[in-house]
């Protein structure tokens, strides 16, 4: 039975009816058998199915109502509470001064005060969680004594809502704090530490999926350490590797809650590959691929290794948000990064052009300067003038032509003519034409190329070209006495390779991975003239005829650039 208020007995649903009733409505009975009249029912009706929590005490803060909606929030039913004291629903520190609160309302001349008005409140439910809630409070007198009625909500949603907002806009925030590319993506994986993660590792992909960079964040310093060394090496376990595999064939959120064998198989990774993926101890884990524009240039992976923690979909909305944010950060640090590039590029050009323009046109102005004297110089002599402007008019136009080459290869828009060709007659006729080059420079020069080595589709001109700047690379830099050797054969997957080899002085090691790249050129002294867009040129013919080329050399001894091309 419920506890009595004011000489009234207060039903099972908490609401307090009190006499006269109404002779017009028809009588219902209550729950304890009381009569309550049509009015009196609906106002039970109305207060008992309200969502918001609706409470109320009387004047020494016993509860003397409490509806369906306070029984859901608190997780107690009407009969455990009502003729209980408040402080059941209330917090153990705060509990004392709530009381003094109502006191000092009651004393007031304020009736009410709305949800807002009051500062940060608690609530307990049955089971000791603590929980923020919002409630608004009103006092009537009823028969010379204060009631007071509490609306409460519950804010959990709220405060996590508000909270997340929070969380996102510091990360979003932080992540634009820089363009700097490596600064960003260090600064992505931290985000996520430890609001969303005890551990995070950002990859960033190329297009072919391949890893070409990382970062990794982790509430541990020990455990960052370990997941980075792991990321450094390469040597990434199978179980992560996989992961990995997976969740960029989803393009969707992987959600481990475990790496129990039942959710592993559910996600389609092999159990047993993911028995040691890592020396980090992975209690649940969540990918996302980093996408944008319908491409995946990244993976975020979220660890928990040691809190209690356990992902569900709970997690899901706030670490898909991060994870977009993440994406357009490294992406506007992609562009930015590709601006600077493309910007250096363009001053290289300016640079480079400008310069190597200047010697040829040098040479024009001072053979038109003495052509312009009177009286003009012998036949002779103007016939070697002329020459001479021939020349280095055709050495301007040579590296005009790189440029535009470089152009169209790389706007994607190098046109090819194929047509099936002898291996053999292309090389002969490329060495032929650069015989009186060799023999210039007291150098040797031939071709060794069986007579069965069979034809290629391809661009005659176009492939001509490749070899002619092989060749010509080889005479800039073999010593007078040398030798240089184009050959050609066919390699086991019906491909023929053909190489050029010269007695040259090697390429060090330091130089071999920069010679495909534009305007690189090594520093050789006297030796160094023209663009440096040979072999970037020579790369983006063979790579349009599906081949692939490459340098083998030893400094001191010589180099061999091969490049190899479909049978046809």
């Amino acid at each position: 039975m419920g506890r009595r208020a004011n000489g009234h007995l207060v039903d099972g649903i908490g609401v307090s009816l009190r006499p006269p009733y109404d002779s017009r409505m028809t009588d219902n009975v209550t729950a304890h058998g009381r009569p309550e009249s049509g009015v009196d029912a609906r106002l039970s009706a109305i207060v008992n199915i309200a969502a918001d929590a609706i409470i109320a005490i009387d004047s020494s803060q016993y509860i003397t109502l409490f509806n369906s909606g306070a029984e859901k929030i608190f997780g107690y039913s009407a009969d455990e509470v009502i003729g209980q004291p408040l402080q059941i629903l209330l917090p153990e520190g705060v509990r004392r001064r709530h009381a003094e609160h109502i006191r000092d309302f009651a004393a007031s001349e304020t009736s009410a005060r709305r949800m807002g008005e009051r500062s940060a409140i608690s609530g307990r439910r049955k089971s000791g969680e603590i929980f923020p809630a919002e409630a608004s409070i009103s006092k009537a007198m009823v028969d010379g004594e204060w009631m007071f009625t509490v609306i409460l909500r519950d804010a959990t949603e709220h405060k996590r809502t508000e909270a997340a907002l929070q969380f996102l806009a510091e990360a979003g925030k932080d992540l634009n704090r820089s363009l700097d590319f490596d600064e960003t993506v260090e600064r992505a994986a931290h985000a996520a530490v430890p609001v969303l993660a005890d551990c995070c590792v950002i990859d960033i992909l190329n297009e072919d999926g391949q890893l070409t960079s990382f970062s990794v964040a982790a509430s541990s310093p020990d455990e960052e350490a370990r997941l980075r060394a792991e990321r450094v090496s390469r040597t990434l376990r199978p179980g992560i590797s996989q992961l990995q595999r997976v969740a960029r064939e989803r393009t969707a959120p992987l959600v481990l809650p475990s790496l129990a064998t039942a959710d592993l198989v559910h996600a389609g990774v092999d159990p047993a590959a993911v028995r040691s993926m890592t020396d980090v101890p992975v209690r649940s884990l969540m990918m996302f691929p980093l996408e944008l524009r319908s491409h995946v240039n990244g993976l975020m992976t979220l660890l928990i290794t040691h809190s209690e923690r356990r992902y569900d979909d709970s997690y899901v909305v706030l670490a898909r948000e991060l994870a977009a944010r993440i994406a357009h950060a490294i992406d506007n640090a992609q562009l930015y990064q590709k601006s600077r590039q493309a910007v250096a590029v363009r001053d290289e050009v300016v640079a480079i052009v400008s310069h190597d323009l200047r010697n040829p046109l040098s040479v024009v102005k001072m053979c038109a300067s003495t052509l312009s004297v009177e009286p003009l110089p012998d036949a002779a002599t103007v016939t070697d003038l002329a020459r001479t402007m021939h020349q280095s008019a055709e050495w301007m136009h040579t590296i005009i032509q790189d440029l535009l080459d470089v152009a169209h290869l790389e706007s994607g828009r190098l046109t090819l003519r194929h047509e099936r060709a002898s291996t053999a007659d292309v090389i002969e006729k490329v060495v032929e034409l650069h015989a009186p080059l060799a023999e210039e420079r007291d150098l040797v020069l031939t071709s060794d190329v069986p007579p069965d080595v069979p034809s290629i589709s391809m661009d005659i001109g176009r492939i001509g070209q490749v070899l002619a700047n092989l060749i010509g690379n080889a005479l800039k830099f073999t010593e007078p006495g040398g030798s240089i050797t184009v050959s050609a054969g066919v390699r086991d997957d019906n491909r023929v390779v053909v190489s050029v080899s010269d007695t040259g002085r090697g390429i060090s090691a330091d130089d071999l991975p920069r010679l495909f790249d534009r305007f690189w050129q090594a520093s050789r002294g006297d030796l160094k003239r023209g663009t440096g867009l040979g072999l970037a040129i020579a790369k983006g013919i063979v790579e349009a005829h599906d081949g692939r080329i490459w340098v083998e050399s030893t400094e001191g001894k010589g180099a061999t650039f091969s490049f190899s091309l479909p049978v046809a």
